[in-house]
């Protein structure tokens, strides 16, 4: 889904290319290119016999998969199990309760960084971003519509330096993922960007089904819920699965 651009199309061709050499007897094994001139590349034909056929049966498993996450019967433990291999992985009391109470507070109302957050007005959540430069709006997308504020914020803020979160969460990826030393992966472990939400209850803010921006987030995303439970639920946006 989405509009195909040249990062994307390089990375669609890297992974057809490494499914045609091991499974070269799907869709016949015709994996189909068609050259685009400006990018100076050639992309994946996705009308090609090999990659409908490699699709269907990605899509067929995905739905068995979001069909047996939703069974009332599936036990706690089976259930994390099979989010992981979606690539979903659930850490529980990751921070300490007097660490949780810190990090709220340096965004609480009463705080003085409160102001300088930006109120996205669909969600009516108030947002803060912390690392590089990145394009603010994006328009006529499913992705979250607040792209990013200016960096006036800065880098990472000292509470959460103190707390040391970036390696924190770099040795539960470790574990948990399987961070690849290799300098052409090395950059996805960086955890240099991070976006602070904060949602007030009396106002109703939420945020809606999304997806962000995968040129701006690379690898590895980690998410840090306080001071209550995080209901999250997840949606394929492909077509035929529900």
């Amino acid at each position: 889904p989405g509009r195909l651009v040249i990062g994307k199309a390089r990375r669609q061709l890297a992974f057809a290319s490494a499914a045609w050499m091991r499974w070269p007897n799907l869709g016949d094994g015709d994996l189909r290119t068609v050259p685009v001139e400006e990018w100076h590349m050639s992309k994946v034909d996705t009308a090609c016999p090999f990659w409908i056929a490699g699709r269907q049966q990605y899509l067929d498993a995905l739905a068995s998969y979001l069909d047996t996450l939703r069974a009332p019967e599936l036990q706690g433990e089976l259930r994390r199990e099979l989010l992981g291999e979606l690539g979903v992985h659930l850490v529980e009391d990751a921070l300490t309760e007097e660490e949780e109470r810190e990090l709220a507070a340096y965004w609480a109302p009463e705080n003085p960084v409160f102001p300088f957050g930006a109120m996205e007005r669909i969600s009516g959540r108030r947002w803060f971003n912390y690392g590089p430069v990145l394009p603010r709006a994006t328009q006529g997308t499913t992705k979250s519509t607040l792209t990013v504020i200016p960096t006036k914020l800065g880098a990472m803020p000292p509470v959460v330096r103190r707390q040391r979160l970036q390696e924190r969460i770099w040795a539960h990826a470790t574990h948990l993922v399987g961070v690849r030393k290799h300098t052409a992966f090395m950059q996805q472990y960086e955890f240099d960007q991070m976006y602070v939400n904060y949602y007030d209850a009396v106002s109703r803010s939420n945020i809606n089904f999304h997806h962000d921006s995968h040129a701006c987030q690379m690898g590895t995303i980690a998410g840090i819920s306080l001071l209550s439970a995080c209901e999250l639920q997840l949606r394929a946006l492909d077509g035929g699965i529900t």
